[in-house]
């Protein structure tokens, strides 16, 4: 054999050598050819974060006017997941009726076999037929209703659902839709032996105030330990971390971008003037960039989808993250846009997080984004990593919100005294009335007091809001933990 057939022979054999390796790489499932590009892992579609953005902050079950319960979205119970597949029935539906009702009518619906899908800030109109694939059809224009807030799902008689901005209450009816799935989901969560019948306020406080409170504690509790996703060492390895981020965030290679380090020890990293992005050694990342055309109008479909787009080529998803709170902005040279905050919750408790690096009385969002059109100007996030979660076998130790405004009253009147120029100590007998009246929510949560970048436990605690003020208690001591401002 001659060395040229020789080397025809090898070549041959590499070849096919070569499509069998290929082949065998893309049958398999497990081996991912496109993990430099699958940034956030799990939330690597747009449409898929969108989705998991607009989710509710609480969804409460009722079953008659003494028997309610309550659920987080990421319950067991995908209770969530079956209402948008009825409300995306509904809206496609061109024949409903639409008609405004009154509160008290509202009021009394929650006394029959229904479900409240409650968010935790009003969603345009426009956002809320969008995503369930319903363009506006007429119905539902802004004269009738600009937002939505609360979305009732009749569950007994006849089939209907309402929505609610907190002022305004419209019933969609003439409608059909499947119940038998959800209502045998609802008995299946009354008869579990961890079912917790919530009271309304006006049996347990005496108020006609939207708020239910558990007749019995949770003894869901757990030990929480979490830590920051940016580490700012001086380590070889954290520093290769941090340029992978920012190089993820300009889409460019370290080699094209700017690199300083402040004398405060903050990182920057610059792609051109208008470009940057800033690490703290707190954890916080900061991008910010610069809107080069006049945006006129405000499209909030189109602002949510560019922010999906920026956290699914840019960053990633915490889990369990939703928008809190969405707010129309201007700037300085008169653009419209959207200012985006997300929040996200463990075992189904939102995550209050102590603003350390600030005098002011707030809490850190974990993500706050500024949107002009399609294009993300400003984004501001702070991220905490899940290092431990264990069970807690004394979660029974847990003292209800009640004794906990006892424990407390002395300061939440002085609260109230300062607020109130009014209020003299002739009608201090009054006082605790309307402390008691003037209560908007009671929840729990966990708070993280951001003190250590390391392994820091989350404490279980009762978020109370009072009046003008978000009271965080121990929920084990009744001892205040913080204070933020609602307004």
């Amino acid at each position: 054999m001659n060395k040229t057939r020789l080397n025809t022979i090898i070549l041959v054999s590499l070849f096919i050598l070569s499509l069998f390796l290929v082949s065998q790489t893309l049958l398999n499932e497990d081996i991912n050819l496109f993990k430099s590009i699958d940034k956030s892992n799990k939330y690597n579609s747009r449409d898929l974060i969108a989705s998991k953005m607009i989710v509710p902050q609480r969804i409460l079950v009722n079953y008659s006017k003494k028997t309610h319960t309550v659920l987080s979205p990421g319950s067991e119970y995908d209770i969530w997941e079956d209402t948008r597949e009825i409300l995306d029935d509904i809206f496609s539906y061109q024949d409903k009726t639409v008609a405004e009702i009154k509160k008290e009518e509202f009021d009394g619906l929650n006394n029959k076999k229904s479900i409240n899908i409650e968010f935790a800030d009003k969603l345009p109109i426009e956002l809320f037929t969008g995503t369930f694939g319903a363009p506006m059809d007429g119905t539902l224009e802004r004269e009738l209703m600009d937002s939505v807030k609360t979305i009732h799902l009749n569950l007994e008689d006849e089939n209907f659902i309402v929505l609610s901005d907190g002022q305004k209450y419209v019933k969609v009816s003439n409608i059909e839709y499947k119940d038998n799935r959800l209502s045998k989901m609802l008995e299946e969560i009354k008869e579990s032996k961890d079912f917790i019948n919530y009271w309304p306020s006006d049996m347990s406080l005496g108020t006609k105030a939207d708020i239910y409170i558990p007749y019995r504690l949770p003894k869901d509790k757990k030990d929480i330990i979490v830590e920051n996703d940016i580490k700012i060492s001086g380590s070889i390895e954290d520093d290769k971390n941090i340029d992978k981020i920012a190089q993820g965030f300009f889409d460019k290679d370290l080699s094209y971008l700017r690199k300083v380090v402040d004398n405060s020890g903050v990182i920057i990293y610059m792609y051109n003037q208008n470009t940057g992005l800033l690490v703290y050694p707190s954890g916080i990342i900061e991008y910010s960039n610069t809107l080069n055309e006049k945006e006129n109008e405000r499209d909030i479909y189109r602002s949510l989808n560019a922010l999906a787009d920026f956290i699914a080529n840019k960053d990633r998803l915490p889990e369990n993250a939703y928008i809190s709170n969405i707010e129309e902005i201007e700037s300085e040279n008169k653009d419209k846009g959207y200012r985006f905050t997300l929040t996200y919750n463990i075992e189904g408790k939102n995550v209050y997080i102590n603003n350390r690096t600030s005098e002011e009385n707030t809490l850190i969002n974990p993500l706050v984004a500024e949107v002009y059109g399609d294009k993300v100007i400003n984004y501001k996030r702070f991220y905490r990593d899940i290092i431990v979660k264990e069970n807690n076998n004394y979660g029974d130790k847990r003292i209800n919100p009640e004794e906990v405004i006892e424990k407390n009253i002395s300061r939440i009147k002085e609260d109230f005294m300062l607020e109130d120029a009014n209020i003299s100590s002739n009608v201090q007998t009054q006082l605790y009335q309307d402390i008691i009246t003037s209560i908007k929510d009671i929840s729990l949560g966990y708070y993280d007091k951001s003190s250590s970048y390391y392994k820091t436990p989350l404490i279980d605690v009762w978020i109370i809001d009072i009046k003008n003020n978000k009271y965080i208690f121990d929920s084990s001591t009744g001892d205040l933990i913080d204070i933020k401002s609602l307004e």
